[in-house]
This record gives C-alpha cells, structure tokens and sequence, in this order.
C-alpha cells in the first residue's frame, strides 16, 4: 500500500509497526525519497499532550540526567493463531503490535543514544511472539521494555533521573503525566482533557505535507528504522522453534 502511494504520488501515514522488518522500511523512505514524497509511520502517542508534557519536563531539566527507565505493556490476546494481534503471516506478536509503542515511547522521552540491546523472547505454538524483554543501553541510561500477550498488568512508563523521575499515566493513550522531585514527592501533575489522541498526529502530518517537507521531526525514518532493526535483533536472538 505505501509503495502505491509513492508510485501515485500521495504523501502518507502508515500505522505501527511501519513494516515487518528494517529492509522494507528501507526501500519505503528510499523510494519516498527519490519520488520526493513525504512518508511517517504512525505513532500518535509521541504527539499526545501527555507524552509532550513529559518531554517538556525532561528536555527542561526536571529530573536531571535520566539514568534509568522502563516500559511494562500486557494484555491477554488469546490464543485464536489468525487473529491479527497473534498471526505471523499478518506481522502479529507483541513487539510488533504493542512492543512498539513501548520502544518508541521510551526512546523519544529518553532522548539519547542507543549503544546496544539485549531481547529475550517467549512464543506462542504458533511462532509469534507471545512475551518480550528489552534491554536497552543508551548513552547515558540503561532502560528496559517488557510486552505480553499472555500477562494482566497496566502499562506503566517510568523515568528516572538524578533530580527526579516521570510518570507516564495511561501509557501509549496519554492519559497523564506526573512530575516528582529529588525526594520523591509529586512536584506537578498534568492531566489533558479527554478527547481524539490522533487528532495531534494528524494535524502534524497535515502541517508537513503543507509545507512540503519529506519527514516528520517527531517521528523521522531514523526513529522508524531503529525500532525495525530492534525487531530484526529479537527475531535473530530468540528464532523460531
């Protein structure tokens, strides 16, 4: 679909995951490129009030350096294999599907360097991955991300730093953010108005395609193609059985 969009010359927005492996996300901004199209993955929680309220504070300096963060996403998604949350041939498993948001998220807020990752992965019989763990090493932060298809939780974000830490509330639908201080007392908490979370990313693509410009500075291809690449580590690391 996206390469009919580029051969027909329509800019674009593509819902996560973007593609099922780094090479196609490749060739998508390669070709998007040459044709001078504008091409952006769809990950609306990094433009939700919530999600740029926590960056507000971090980029500020709240918290200090980020030393330490973390990502926890589960739900149940059963075990029916073509359903298209657990269907291999339809790109189903957590990371693709929520594992995603998790990267994506933590490695916006962290804003740092990714120097190595470590994952390790569960399966369903059916070869998707039912439950996984990131290790990640940024430059100055060990952060880690876990996701399942087979565990209860809610999905809680932390980010800690030498003056402080954020809370994500609501994760990925940007339900809130807390502010807390060196001695862990809540500092400020920002709680958005409820509304449509995808009207942010949308008017943002709008703005970019008005402007003629070929990529999104929230979500650039970088950002895309390091999250696939990730997803290409996993599958290496933990192979099919």
């Amino acid at each position: 679909n996206m390469l009919l969009c580029i051969e027909y010359g329509k800019p674009f927005l593509c819902e996560k995951a973007f593609t099922i492996t780094k090479a196609q996300a490749e060739e998508v901004f390669k070709k998007a490129k040459e044709k001078g199209i504008f091409a952006m993955e769809a990950m609306w929680s990094r433009f939700t009030p919530a999600v740029q309220k926590a960056k507000e504070w971090i980029d500020g300096g709240k918290i200090g350096q980020i030393a330490l963060a973390n990502y926890n996403f589960c739900f149940v998604s059963g075990a029916d294999p073509t359903h298209r949350l657990n269907a291999p041939e339809l790109g189903g498993g957590t990371n693709r599907d929520i594992g995603v948001y998790a990267f994506e998220i933590l490695s916006y807020l962290v804003g740092q360097p990714l120097l190595e990752a470590k994952t390790m992965a569960a399966r369903f019989p059916f070869g998707s991955d039912s439950t996984v763990g990131m290790l990640l090493r940024f430059e100055h932060a060990v952060a880690s991300t876990q996701v399942s298809f087979q565990a209860v939780a809610p999905e809680t974000a932390w980010f800690c730093g030498d003056k402080g830490s954020v809370q994500l509330l609501g994760g990925h639908k940007g339900g809130g953010a807390i502010l807390y201080g060196p001695d862990r007392q809540e500092v400020e908490r920002f709680l958005p108005p409820e509304e449509n979370g995808f009207v942010h990313e949308i008017r943002h693509f709008v703005e970019n395609v008005r402007q003629g410009r070929l990529q999104s500075d929230v979500i650039p291809h970088k950002d895309t193609l390091l999250c696939m690449e990730l997803f290409d580590l996993c599958d290496r690391e933990n192979p099919k059985g």
